[in-house]
């Protein structure tokens, strides 16, 4: 039961930084990137692979927190 509760830690780490949490995931470090090179670079900003139904910023559905 030992090296199953140390596999959920270690998903729980992962799950964290792969979600948006103030600025401290690696999800935040990118999408801050990608504001960026929008900002710098607008038209190759709209050349994005994003699909319409997308809401930028936000964990696509495979990685957004789950409930209790």
């Amino acid at each position: 039961m030992e090296r199953i509760g140390a596999i959920e830690a270690r998903l729980e780490r992962a799950e964290h930084e792969l979600c948006s949490n103030s600025g401290g995931s690696l999800w935040d470090a990118v999408e801050l990137a990608n504001q960026r090179w929008a900002r710098r670079c607008p038209q190759e900003a709209g050349e994005a692979t994003e699909t319409p139904d997308e809401t930028p910023g936000e964990p696509p559905p495979a990685l957004a927190p789950r409930g209790p």
